[in-house]
Order: C-alpha cells, then structure tokens, then sequence
C-alpha cells in the first residue's frame, strides 16, 4: 500500500496569496469486479493567482486512466447526489456551467478537455516504479481567473485496476492462513495527502512551497454492505446507504456494470463520510489525513 498522493500549484505572482481549495476524495470498492475508482473533486476559490495546478498519482496513469465527471454531475439529479444539497444547473456555456443553491450561485463546473486541459507526466519513483503528475494546464486555469468572484469545480475519476488498486488497499489474515476463514480477513483502506517523506525527489523540488490553503477535506468510502467495518479514525460523519435513483446516474457510463443490475448494485452499497479540516502544512510533521 502506497497511497500517497501531492496536490500544489504555480503561482503568477509568488508574493500574492495561495489559492484556496477544497477537496472531495471519493474511493469507490465492490461496484464492480473489473476495477474500483477513485474520484477527485477540487473546488477552487480565491483563484487570481492560480497560472496551473498538479495532482501527483503513484501509479502510471497515461494508458486512459483518466476521465471528466462534468457531463455526469450535469445528468438528472447527480449534483443533489454528490453536494448532499438541492444542487440545480442555471447556465451552461461550451466549456463550462453554472449552477446554484437556494436561489445564489454556487459553483461554476468546468469541462475538461483531456488533450488541452490536462497532461501526464511520468515521474520515476522508487524500486523502478512510475508514477504521474498530472498538470491542470493554464488554458483551463485561465479561465477559473476570468471569474475570481465565484467558486470553481473540476471533478476527476482515475480507474483502479489490478495493482492500482492496491495503492490505497492492503488485504491482512489473521492467524493460520490454512484454517482461517474469510470472515476473519481484513482490509486496511488509507490515504495520504501532501506528505513530503514519501515524495519522489522531482515532486519535492517541483512542489516546494506551492501548497494550496486547504479549508477542507471530504473523504468518502463506498464499500458493499456486507463489508464490516471494525475501526475508523477518526470517525465518520455520517454513514448512509446509497439511493439508486440519485446515483444511478453518476455510474450509468460504467462499462463493467450492466446497466439492468445498476439499481440492484448500488442498492447494496454503504457510503462513509469524513471530514477534516486543513492539515499543517507540508513543512511540519502531522501530515497524515485518514
């Protein structure tokens, strides 16, 4: 298990304040036996000083990997589904739409191009391995600065599969593997953010005092409900199960999941919330989110 991932930005003027950020990080298990996902939800304010921004991912992620959730957020009622609030779509422009909650703006959703908006790059690290930054590029972030006096959303999903999954997963057996049943099994899910010890060294020197002001960070586990949970921490905000007809939507373009089972799926699944606010920075010790 190695699921430490770094999140920073270039400025345009280092002697103007950092962005600000808020993050939804969403590890989605059991929906499928192909792969898991994992989504990625960066909502910006504060942005006039943001030229671009990257996400470094321990694994190779340049074989497609990658995909945009805004035209999902935009169907039927997902964005109710995924703010946990009655969420409604006003305006929509090519690259982008608003939306607003309660009658005031609320969030402008961007679209990404994925051969303009966003680029790969590995990143050699440790024991031969790759891993990825994934650079947000100054075209799209171009436009979060012509609107400043709003906040910004660009939501991402990178696809798990075979050893990717194992990143933020490690499966333990206790006792006797050869008399142990599987009930007794069990299974260590952990993310980290923005802890420096683990960095590549090309990520320590590129990131370097680029970090985001961080106001909050939303972490949520799917997981099936016959999976256990026997210790958390800290502890979740809340545990619900999920509705199919809220997120029947938001997985509808999964391949692996035929869509006459999409219901029965996701009826059978826990979703687990945390919150946390902003960690120390980078610099000092206590990095460590879940």
């Amino acid at each position: 298990m190695d699921g430490t991932i770094a999140l920073w930005f270039e400025p345009n003027d280092t002697a103007q304040p950092a962005p600000k950020l808020s993050l939804h990080i969403n590890v989605w298990k059991d929906v499928s036996k192909t792969y898991n996902f994992l989504d990625i939800g960066f909502r910006l304010s504060e942005a006039e000083n943001l030229k671009r921004f990257f996400l470094f991912f321990p694994a190779d992620l340049r074989s497609g990997a990658i995909s945009d959730l805004s035209p999902v957020l935009k169907f039927g009622k997902v964005l109710h589904a995924v703010f946990n609030d009655v969420v409604e779509v006003t305006d929509s422009e090519e690259t982008s739409f608003r939306t607003e909650l309660d009658g005031a703006p609320f969030l402008m959703v961007h679209h990404l191009d994925l051969d303009q908006d966003i680029s790969i790059q590995p990143v050699l690290m440790a024991s031969n391995r790759t891993g990825s930054t994934v650079m947000f590029t100054d075209g799209l972030c171009a436009r979060i600065r012509a609107r400043a006096d709003i906040d910004h959303y660009v939501r991402i999903r990178l696809k798990l599969t075979e050893h990717l999954d194992e990143l933020f997963s490690s499966e333990m057996r206790s006792g006797d593997w050869r008399f142990a049943s599987a009930a007794n099994d069990l299974e260590l899910t952990e993310i980290r953010l923005n802890e420096r010890r683990s960095f590549p060294p090309e990520i320590t020197r590129a990131s370097r005092d680029r970090f985001f002001t961080i106001k909050s960070i939303h972490y949520f586990l799917v997981r099936h409900v016959e999976k256990q949970l026997v210790l958390q921490y800290p502890e979740a905000r809340k545990v619900r199960r999920l509705e199919p007809a809220l997120w029947g939507p938001y997985l509808s373009d999964q391949p692996a999941i035929e869509p006459k089972r999409l219901n029965k799926v996701i009826g059978k699944l826990m979703i687990y919330h945390w919150r946390g606010l902003a960690p120390p920075p980078p610099s000092q010790e206590k990095t460590k989110l879940f």
